[in-house]
C-alpha cells in the first residue's frame, strides 16, 4: 500500500495483534502490582523521612521581638495584669515617682506628681490596694511552659513586691507590719530619706505658663510643708506606741538621715536648700520665662511680692525648715525616747510597755498603746517575720533558718580549728586557737598600721595586686569570657571610701552599660582597724569578680533589655538581697574555695590566712543569721550575741563587732540574706549537676543563674528546673529560649 498501512486481512496481523493485548495484560497486571505494593511502601518511607527531618528541626519561636508578649500572658490577661500593677504604682500609690515611668509625658507627670503621703491612712491604702492586686495575679490561670522567661521572671517579681507592698526597699512600706513607726534605719532606705530627691527629680516639669499653673506651684510646695511634718506625727506615734529602736539602732537612723542623706540641711541648716538640685532649678531665670509681664503683674497684686523672691521664700518657709526641723525633732526629741540596751536589744522584745524619757528612765506614768493607729495590735516579732520574707524571698520560718545556720556554723567552726592547727602546729584545740587568735591580731594584719599605705589600700591593691594575679586567672574555667553567654563584664571597678561610721562592711555600686559611670567597691573608712589583711581576697571577690561586679554588671552590660514595658520596670531596679549578696557568698564560700587553686597551698602560711580569711566571712554569714534572729525574734539580748561573737569571730576588734550590731539594731533582717542565698544557689547548682551527669557543664550553670539579673530565690529554681527538663527534652514546648 502506498500509504504503508498493512493488510488487516493478513494472518501477521491477527498474531501481532494478539501478542500486544497478551503484553498489554502483562504490563496492566505489573501496574497493579506496584499501585497497590510499591506505591504505599514508598509513601510510607516519603512520611517517614519527612516526620525524621521534621523531628530535627526546631519548632518555629510564636514571637519575633523579644519585647512582644507572648500568645499565653495576653491570652491568660498577664500582659494586662503587669500593665495593671505599674500604672497602680505610679498613678495611684507612688505619684512622687510618675516622671520615673517609661514614656510618661511631661502632661502626665505634671498632672500626677504629688509628695509621698507618708499619712497612717495612706498608708494602710496602699497595703490594702498591694494585696489585692497580690491576691488577683495568684488568681491569674496560665501555662508557664508558654510565657517568655522574662514574663516568668516578672511574675515572681511582681509578687515579691507587692508582697512588700510595692517596696523595692523593706522599711516603711507595710502599714501592718508597724516599721513605719521606728524612725530612719542605718541604711536610710526609706520614703522620708527621698524627699528631695524626687522633687530634684520632676520639678522641671513644671515650668509655670500662667497664673493658674504658678498658683498650683504654690500649694504644691506647701502639699511637702504637710508631708514633712507628718513624718514626726508618725514617729511621736511610734513613741506613744512602744515602737521604738534601741538607743545605738535610733543612733544608727540619725546619722544616716542627717549626714548621708541631708548633709546640707545639717551644716547649712534651712540655706542648705540652696545648694539642692531643686533650687538651681527653681532659681535659675529660665523657670518663669514662660509667664507673661500680666501673670507677674498679678501675681505681685494677690501676694504683695515678685514670683521669684515668692518662690525663693517658699522654698526655705515650705521645705527648708519643715525638713530642718525635722532633724532637729529626731536628734533632740525622739533619741532621748530611744533605750538603752538594758531596756531594749531589738525587735523581739518591742512594743515597750512604758515610753522612756532619757534612754534609761521608763516612764511608769505614760505607758504606751502598743496598738496601730487603727486599733491592731503591734508585734516586733511579726515585724521582723514580715522583714526576713522580704529578704530571703521565700516562705522559712525563723525557728527553719536559724536551725540551718547553726548546723553551718557548727561545721565551719570545726574547719577554722583545724586551720588554726596547721598554722601554728598545735595539736590542742584550745593552745592552737590562742596561738593563731594571736597571729590573727598581730598589729601587722592591718593596713593603717601608719595610717593609710597606699602601695596597700589604693585601687590599685584591689584591683591589680589581688584581682590581676590571684582571681582573675582562675575565672575563665568557671564563666564564659566571649559569645553570647559571656558574663564577665567590661566595664572596671573603682575603689572609694565609705564615710559612714556605723559600717564595718564593703559595699559595691553598679556602673553604666557603656562604663561611662563606673561600678565602686566601696571600703569603710571609719574603722579602727582596716582590714585585716587575711580577708584580702575574699572580700575582693565578693564585692568584685566573681561577685557582686559580676553578677550585677554582666546583666548592665549584656543582658537587660531596652524594652519600655511593664516588665522591663519590673526587671530594673534590679535588687534582691538574697538574691545578691546570696551570689556573693557563693562565690566566695563555695567556688572559689572547691572548683580553683586559689587555697590549694596552704604549706604557704600566707595562703593559709587567705583560707581562714574566707572561712571567717561564711562563719559570719552563719553567726549574723542567729544573731539577727535572736534579738529581733527570739528576744535575746546584745551580751548574749557578744559571747556568741567571742567564741566564733577571733577578733579582738570591738569596733567591728559594735557595727555588725548596729546593723542588726538598726536594719534587721538583711544579715539572713546572705547565708541563705548561698544554700539556695549551691542547692540548684547540684540539683542541676545530678540530672544532667555527664551533660552538666558549670559555665551554662553560672549563665542560667546570671542572665536574668536579679529576682527571688523561688524562682531560680523554677528556671532551673525548666532548664533541665529543655535540656534533656529541647524540643518540648517552652524551650525556644533554652540553648
Amino acid at each position: 500500500m502506498e500509504n504503508g498501512m498493512k493488510n488487516m486481512n493478513s494472518p501477521g496481523f491477527y498474531n501481532s495483534s494478539y501478542n500486544s493485548n497478551k503484553q498489554a495484560k502483562k504490563s496492566k497486571g505489573w501496574l497493579a502490582i506496584f499501585v497497590i505494593v510499591v506505591v504505599p511502601i514508598l509513601l510510607c518511607v516519603i512520611l517517614f523521612l519527612i516526620f525524621f527531618f521534621a523531628a530535627q528541626i526546631p519548632p518555629p519561636k510564636p514571637y519575633d521581638h523579644p519585647c512582644l508578649a507572648s500568645a499565653e500572658a495576653n491570652r491568660s490577661q498577664l500582659t494586662s495584669m503587669f500593665r495593671k500593677i505599674q500604672y497602680a504604682y505610679f498613678h495611684e500609690l507612688h505619684p512622687e515617682s510618675i516622671h520615673e515611668m517609661a514614656g510618661v509625658t511631661p502632661e502626665d507627670i505634671r498632672r500626677t506628681f504629688r509628695p509621698y503621703d507618708p499619712s497612717p491612712n495612706a498608708t494602710m491604702n496602699r497595703t490594702d490596694r498591694a494585696k489585692e492586686l497580690f491576691d488577683e495575679l495568684n488568681n491569674l490561670n496560665y501555662n508557664v511552659s508558654l510565657l517568655k522567661l522574662r514574663e516568668r521572671k516578672a511574675i515572681h517579681v511582681a509578687r515579691a513586691i507587692l508582697r512588700n507592698n510595692f517596696g523595692w526597699t523593706p522599711l516603711g512600706q507595710d502599714y501592718y507590719n508597724g516599721d513605719w513607726l521606728l524612725g530612719p534605719d542605718l541604711f536610710c532606705y526609706q520614703p522620708v530619706c527621698s524627699v528631695l530627691k524626687k522633687l530634684n527629680g520632676a520639678l522641671s516639669f513644671f515650668k509655670p505658663r500662667n497664673i493658674t499653673e504658678l498658683e498650683k506651684l504654690r500649694l504644691f510646695f506647701q502639699e511637702y510643708n504637710r508631708t514633712l511634718n507628718r513624718y514626726v506625727d508618725n514617729w511621736k506615734l511610734g513613741i506613744r506606741a512602744g515602737y521604738v529602736r534601741n538607743k545605738e539602732g535610733c543612733q544608727a537612723g540619725l546619722h544616716a538621715i542627717k549626714n548621708v542623706e541631708y548633709r546640707r540641711m545639717t551644716i547649712k541648716e534651712e540655706y542648705g536648700i540652696y545648694d539642692e538640685p531643686l533650687a538651681k532649678v527653681l532659681l535659675h531665670s529660665g523657670f518663669f520665662e514662660h509667664l507673661s509681664d500680666s501673670d507677674n503683674k498679678t501675681w505681685k497684686e494677690i501676694h504683695l511680692v515678685d514670683v521669684t523672691p515668692f518662690f525663693n521664700r517658699s522654698l526655705v518657709q515650705d521645705i527648708a525648715k519643715p525638713l530642718v526641723n525635722l532633724l532637729r525633732y529626731l536628734e533632740q526629741e525622739h533619741f532621748k525616747s530611744c533605750p538603752s540596751e538594758t531596756f531594749l536589744n531589738g525587735l523581739g522584745k518591742l512594743p515597750l510597755g512604758t515610753e522612756f524619757a532619757d534612754h534609761s528612765q521608763p516612764d511608769g506614768s505614760r505607758p504606751t498603746t502598743q496598738k496601730l493607729p487603727t486599733g491592731q495590735p503591734l508585734s516586733g516579732s511579726k515585724t521582723f517575720e514580715t522583714l526576713l520574707k522580704y529578704f530571703t524571698t521565700l516562705e522559712i520560718t525563723p525557728t527553719q533558718l536559724r536551725e540551718q545556720a547553726s548546723k553551718i556554723l557548727h561545721q565551719l567552726y570545726d574547719e577554722a580549728v583545724d586551720i588554726a592547727k596547721k598554722y601554728t602546729g598545735q595539736e590542742g584545740n584550745t593552745t592552737a586557737i590562742s596561738e593563731f587568735k594571736l597571729a590573727l591580731q598581730h598589729v601587722n594584719m592591718s593596713f593603717n598600721i601608719k595610717g593609710f599605705p597606699g602601695n596597700e589600700s589604693d585601687e590599685n591593691a584591689f584591683r591589680l595586686c589581688v584581682m590581676g594575679q590571684n582571681i582573675r586567672p582562675v575565672l575563665d574555667s568557671l564563666f564564659y569570657t566571649e559569645g553570647d553567654k559571656r558574663t564577665i563584664p567590661s566595664c572596671p571597678v573603682d575603689v572609694v571610701p565609705f564615710y559612714h561610721p556605723y559600717s564595718s562592711f564593703h559595699s559595691y555600686y553598679p556602673g553604666s552599660k557603656d562604663c561611662k559611670i563606673k561600678a565602686t567597691q566601696e571600703l569603710p573608712f571609719f574603722l579602727d582597724k582596716f582590714g585585716p589583711k587575711w580577708t584580702e581576697y575574699t572580700t575582693t571577690a565578693h564585692e568584685q569578680l566573681p561577685g557582686h561586679h559580676l553578677e550585677v554588671q554582666s546583666y548592665t552590660e549584656f543582658f537587660q533589655d531596652d524594652c519600655n514595658d511593664a516588665i522591663h520596670w519590673l526587671a530594673k531596679p534590679n535588687f534582691f538581697a538574697a538574691m545578691t549578696e546570696g551570689w556573693a557568698a557563693y562565690t566566695e564560700g563555695e567556688l572559689l574555695p572547691k572548683r580553683t587553686n586559689l587555697y590549694l597551698n596552704t604549706g604557704n602560711k600566707q595562703v593559709l590566712l587567705q583560707k581562714y580569711g574566707m572561712i571567717f566571712y561564711q562563719i559570719l554569714y552563719a553567726l549574723r543569721t542567729i544573731v539577727d534572729i535572736d534579738i529581733n525574734w527570739n528576744k535575746g539580748t546584745l551580751a548574749q550575741a557578744r559571747k556568741m561573737y567571742d567564741k566564733y569571730i577571733w577578733t579582738d576588734d570591738p569596733d567591728f563587732v559594735n557595727k555588725d550590731f548596729a546593723r542588726f539594731l538598726s536594719f534587721p533582717g538583711i544579715s539572713t540574706s546572705y547565708m541563705i542565698g548561698q544554700l539556695k544557689i549551691t542547692q540548684m547548682r547540684d540539683l542541676v549537676k545530678k540530672e544532667l551527669g555527664q551533660d552538666f557543664q558549670l559555665k551554662d550553670f553560672h549563665y542560667e543563674v546570671l542572665r536574668q539579673g536579679e529576682y527571688p530565690l523561688p524562682y531560680l529554681e523554677e528556671h532551673m528546673r525548666a532548664y533541665i527538663s529543655c535540656r534533656k527534652n529541647p524540643h518540648q514546648v517552652g524551650c525556644t529560649e533554652f540553648s
